[in-house]
């Protein structure tokens, strides 16, 4: 029992008693102690990919109260200064009970053996996401990657590890992704989409979900497989 200065046991009101079951039931419902976003572009992108990027922004800051941080990848030294990112990233928020969300979207380029970015279509400035997304799979914490860029599928080469990760790209391994108009939305649009409309009904939204709902929505997400997944919730203020 709590003493108070003189050693006295000392009385806890209904309002603490209240205040500790709430912020138990937020963890327990919630999962994760901390959600931190990290939103990627590249410097000087078109402008599609940083209305795109404002929208995700703004989904996870308003509608889960995530925090979000965006990063603009440079031209020069990209590969370098990227994974240096990722890695001050995983070591700041990815500790065990945390989980990390990651966004792109960009161009992506057609390689054999890795999923590669660039910043325009003429790949003048390129970098290999896979030797980022390795720093990922080896966090502490659990991690969702959400691609929206050509040739996005090449991403799930990998090996799994015992935390959860999760996968939602684009495309296959060798398709382009969706120009982006009324006719034909882009990944991104549809997925802001689909998540407001997910959350809003059911409270919460699981990477399987949302995956068939956006397939049924018009953006033609095919072989996704998913195990025990992770659940995005709104954090309570």
């Amino acid at each position: 029992m709590p003493t108070n200065a003189i050693g006295a046991p000392s009385l806890i009101s209904k309002g603490d008693v209240t205040r500790a079951l709430d912020n138990h039931r937020i963890l327990r419902i919630q999962g994760y102690l901390g959600v931190h976003v990290l939103a990627l572009s590249w410097e000087g992108c078109d402008v599609a990919f940083e209305n795109d990027l404002s929208q995700v922004t703004l989904l996870f800051q308003e509608s889960f109260n995530y925090d979000v941080y965006p990063y603009k990848i440079p031209s020069n030294r990209s590969q370098s200064k990227l994974n240096c990112h990722i890695a001050n990233f995983i070591e700041e928020y990815g500790r065990d009970g945390n989980l990390i969300i990651v966004y792109y979207g960009g161009h992506g380029g057609y390689h054999k053996s890795k999923c590669e970015w660039a910043a325009d279509p003429s790949g003048d400035a390129t970098l290999d996401w896979s030797s980022c997304q390795s720093q990922l799979l080896n966090a502490d914490c659990d991690v969702v990657i959400f691609l929206d860029c050509c040739y996005a599928g090449q991403a799930v080469r990998g090996d799994r590890k015992s935390h959860r990760v999760e996968l939602l790209a684009a495309t296959d391994k060798d398709q382009f992704t969706a120009i982006g108009s009324e006719r034909c939305p882009s990944f991104t649009m549809i997925l802001v989409e689909e998540m407001k409309r997910i959350l809003k009904h059911y409270g919460a939204v699981t990477i399987p979900d949302l995956a068939r709902s956006m397939a049924s929505a018009r953006v033609g997400l095919a072989k996704q497989r998913f195990g025990r997944s992770v659940i995005l919730e709104k954090v309570l203020e």
